[in-house]
């Protein structure tokens, strides 16, 4: 079963978004798309992508994909820092796949295995580590997802 939710914290200028299952390409741009939508939504916050319960299921054409999305959604190709959480091999080489291909666009990426790293690197302001694992773990459980399949 595959799933992505989300969550805007406007105080804060920051998005999380969890995944969890089988993910392909085509359910992140999806996902993102969904959220850009949001009225609450704004292209400068920062983003949190929690992989840690996701497998990723990657394909050559992925490459393009991603590019002809980004140009089709300027709204999300804004100038702000996305962390990717993750805890497999295989979310680590997805993770840096889309970096590398992000790197072509505003957008800087990093990777993280820990909260606490991940929000040291993407805000200056001081945000509960303890708030933000309590709503990551509120989003595996969110019955108002993205997709749930």
């Amino acid at each position: 079963m595959k799933k992505s939710s989300y969550k805007i914290l406007v105080k804060e200028k920051l998005i999380l978004e969890y995944y969890s299952g089988e993910i392909r390409m085509d359910d992140l741009l999806y996902s993102k798309e969904i959220i850009s939508e949001d009225k609450i939504y704004n292209p400068e916050f920062n983003i949190i992508h929690d992989f840690r319960d996701a497998n990723f299921i990657m394909a050559k054409e992925d490459v393009d994909k991603i590019q002809d999305f980004f140009k089709a959604h300027p709204k999300i190709d804004y100038e702000r820092s996305g962390a990717y959480l993750t805890s497999k091999p295989n979310e680590v080489v997805f993770a840096t796949f889309f970096s590398d291909i992000l790197k072509t666009f505003k957008i800087k990426t990093e990777i993280f295995s820990t909260v606490e790293a991940s929000l040291t690197w993407i805000s200056d302001e001081k945000i509960s580590v303890a708030f933000i694992q309590e709503l990551l773990e509120e989003l595996k459980i969110q019955t108002n997802n993205v997709y749930n399949s």
